[in-house]
């Protein structure tokens, strides 16, 4: 389940170090007290909410008055809602235009393409430390058609599919083991 309006701004307020308090009222109170004492300093707070899809309907409701904190007529709070394209449609309902409209940027992320999903994964490797071509070019066609382009499904079935390689004892992920992955992936699913 996901946290209501009270419990959403308790978690900012442990966020900032702040006490949290009884009342959602109290608690929104700490928490716009402390982003104008910061912007008093100088200082503009960013709150990002990560899997934002996931908000209560009370959360969106109440979180456009965070968005419209100013101080001399300056936003002191940038919010940053990250989330699956659920979040847009959620956004997009005439229920939730006044935290839309407060949305003064807006961008979505797109399927890769084949070439992307090479170099995503390469880029991956590397930062672990890997300089080697890991994955065989069919495999990394079957990953890209299997994830459909998505990076979350591309990294959980790149995981699975270089498991099923070493569990193998190979060395090169091949398409075989991408096909693996992508049953392993169906049957947890289903």
């Amino acid at each position: 389940t996901t946290l209501g309006r009270r419990d959403f701004y308790r978690q900012v307020c442990h966020a900032l170090g702040l006490t949290s308090k009884a009342t959602a009222a109290s608690v929104f109170y700490a928490i716009t007290t402390n982003v104008a004492e910061l912007g008093r300093e100088n200082v503009h707070s960013v709150l990002l909410i990560d899997e934002a899809h996931l908000l209560h309907q009370d959360v969106l409701d109440h979180l456009h008055i965070l968005g419209h904190f100013e101080w001399d007529s300056a936003p002191l709070l940038t919010l940053v809602l990250v989330g699956l394209p659920e979040l847009e449609d959620r956004l997009a309902l005439r229920r939730n235009r006044s935290i839309y409209s407060r949305l003064s940027r807006r961008l979505r992320i797109g399927a890769i393409s084949p070439e992307d999903t090479a170099d995503y994964l390469r880029a991956r490797l590397a930062r672990v430390g890997c300089d080697r071509e890991l994955f065989a070019a069919d495999a990394v066609g079957l990953l890209h058609e299997a994830a459909g382009g998505t990076l979350r499904d591309l990294d959980r079935l790149a995981d699975a599919a270089m498991r099923n390689t070493a569990y193998a004892g190979a060395k090169l992920v091949e398409r075989n083991a991408v096909a693996a992955a992508v049953r392993q992936d169906t049957v947890e699913v289903a």
